[in-house]
């Protein structure tokens, strides 16, 4: 069998001598583990890292080994951390001083300089161990938390705007050189060719180097589709983070054209608004407030049935997915790199597929493209790094609202790209089931919160996503009854046996938890938003929407052609009541 990661970097190696021909995370890793062996330092007798999110999550999985000296956690949300984190104390801030504590792991990259002043403010004397700062005193700039590490669409942009601004053919040479050198790191061929025939153009002397490496790749790349052409009975999961459903016709052609020859759902809503309560819930078949499963980050393997079918059926399975966010924990799930560049991501996907002589499961998680921070390896004017609105303080939007929606929309359109690329080498005796965990805020993301109401929450924007399966066992069809992702583990069980397996209901049942973040509580509360803020549960069916939020409070609404008008009559909302809440069996 022929090893396709392997002769890729053997290639442009041939070509790239002096070149680092892959992302530097193994540099990055080990200046943030030199980092934190400063805990191990005797002199520090109290350490203790500052969060309890998915930072602190990362730092655990790769770094473990050299946190043992850590006693505490400092958080503001002490149950959350108490929960989480079982083995340590958890403190609040304030107990900083009574807790003697003298050193402290900032875990945090949105928020590490106010941190910092925290710190200082209840003692200066306290060693304060921020990674990005010693990252950047060894000239690494991260512009996103270093488990994500997505520097590389950043560079991309600023060589494509380089590109356009500069008229010299040398120096163009140079700049195609390194934006050449980023889409190699990326496996990102479609743009690695149409670079170097860029390059070809400017007539320079390394032309023929350039058309050697075009000519190998493209070898390379015909070997590994002539194999995959024969690896058939496979079913792959395209996990699009945050898609919306009424995003994908006008920015993905190529989803758009599966969706028309294949099966399509039209009326599909997430179980929750934030990754891990829709999946959790919709991997499980349990809703988030089920056993409090809105607090879990990842399910066990019994706990879904759709695994241990696979598992039955003698599937290898493998998911791509993102350090941590391994979802389903199970010593019979292959977990491997995915989640950061979505070229990457299928070029790992399909070099494993071309060595494998089993019938595969592969779930493929794509995020940074269709979720925030909304980036790609394509040109955008006006590029700036997306933060999920709403979700932290104040967001200073150096982009007007059309320049937001552009990056989005350009964002998706190269996602499109590459999955044609790479999905056009399979064979189509596989199976694909494409969709997304929940929706966002865009159109609204750089408008003041006092002007916003529902998109806050419940509405479908944030609930309505995609679900489309190519196969070659079922018929060209729209099923357009309404769907939900808490009956995804039966429809994919069906999958598998070569049935449709479609759950109807007359209404269906979608939940957020509270929100526990001081400054986002104040913040809302402020511009009376407390609705949205305590959590909710939606009751939802073709025609109306009944809210209940966490303070009991009950609001209706008629949907009316993609609106979502309110409902103040008192009579009309006691009868939905009746019809959802007494007859709840969700």
């Amino acid at each position: 069998m022929i090893d396709f990661q392997d002769r890729y970097l053997k290639i442009v190696k041939k070509y790239l001598k002096d070149k680092f021909v892959d992302n530097n995370i193994a540099e990055v890793m080990e200046i943030i583990k030199k980092s934190i062996i400063q805990i191990d330092n005797n002199k520090y007798k109290n350490c203790a890292i500052w969060g309890a999110g998915q930072h602190t999550d990362n730092f655990m999985k790769y770094f473990s080994t050299n946190l043992k000296k850590v006693s505490f956690i400092i958080e503001n949300n002490l149950q959350l951390a108490k929960e989480k984190f079982k083995a340590l104390k958890v403190i609040a801030p304030e107990e900083i001083n009574s807790n003697n504590i003298d050193c402290i792991l900032i875990s945090s990259y949105a928020s590490r300089k106010e941190i910092t002043k925290s710190i200082e403010n209840f003692d200066k004397n306290i060693k304060i161990i921020d990674i990005y700062e010693n990252l950047q005193e060894k000239g690494i700039n991260l512009n996103l938390p270093f488990y994500i590490l997505s520097d590389g669409y950043i560079k991309i942009n600023e060589y494509l705007q380089k590109l356009k601004e500069c008229k010299e053919n040398v120096e163009n040479g140079v700049i195609l050189e390194n934006l050449l050198l980023e889409y190699i790191k990326l496996r990102d061929f479609k743009n690695i060719f149409k670079t170097i025939n860029y390059y070809q153009k400017l007539e320079i002397t390394e032309n023929d180097k350039f058309n050697d490496l075009f000519n190998d790749l493209e070898e390379m790349l015909m070997d590994l589709k002539n194999i995959l052409k024969t690896k058939k009975n496979n079913t792959s999961l395209l996990f699009i983070d945050a898609l919306r459903y009424k995003d994908v016709n006008d920015n993905m052609k190529y989803i758009k054209k599966i969706s028309e020859n294949n099966v399509k759902f039209t009326n599909v809503f997430s179980t929750s608004i934030t990754t891990y309560e829709s999946m959790i819930s919709c991997l499980s078949g349990k809703m988030p407030y089920y056993n409090q499963n809105y607090k879990r980050q990842s399910i066990e393997e019994y706990e879904s049935i759709f695994i241990k079918k696979a598992l039955s059926k003698n599937y290898n399975i493998n998911f791509y997915v993102l350090g941590s966010d391994k979802f389903i924990n199970s010593d019979n799930i292959n977990y491997k790199d995915g989640g950061i560049y979505c070229s990457k991501t299928l070029w790992n996907y399909v070099c494993d597929m071309a060595v494998s002589d089993n019938k595969n499961i592969s779930l493929l998680y794509f995020l940074q493209e269709s979720h925030a921070p909304h980036m790609g390896g394509n040109y955008i004017e006006n590029f700036e790094i997306h933060n999920t609105p709403f979700t932290s303080g104040d967001c200073n939007f150096k982009q007007t609202r059309d320049q937001y929606v552009n990056q989005y929309k350009k964002s998706l359109q190269y996602l499109d790209e590459q999955l044609e690329f790479y999905l056009n080498f399979l064979s189509d005796d596989n199976d694909f089931i494409i969709f997304s965990d929940h929706g966002q805020i865009i159109e609204d993301a750089t408008t003041n919160l006092n002007y916003l109401d529902t998109i806050l929450g419940w509405h479908d924007d944030r609930f309505k996503v995609n679900l489309i399966i190519k196969s070659n066992k079922f018929k060209r069809q729209k099923i357009k009854k309404i769907f939900s992702l808490i009956d995804l583990n039966d429809l994919l069980c069906g999958i598998i046996d070569g049935k449709l397996n479609v759950k109807y209901r007359d209404y269906i049942k979608m939940q957020f938890s509270s929100t526990n973040n001081k400054i986002i509580r104040e913040k809302f509360s402020s511009q009376g938003k407390d609705d949205y803020i305590n959590g909710f549960e939606i009751y939802r069916d073709k025609n109306y929407k009944l809210v209940v939020t966490g303070l009991k409070k009950v609001r209706a609404f008629k949907l009316v052609k993609n609106k979502e008008i309110e409902i103040f009559d008192s009579i009309s909302i006691k009868k939905l009541k009746r019809r959802f809440l007494i007859n709840d069996r969700l």
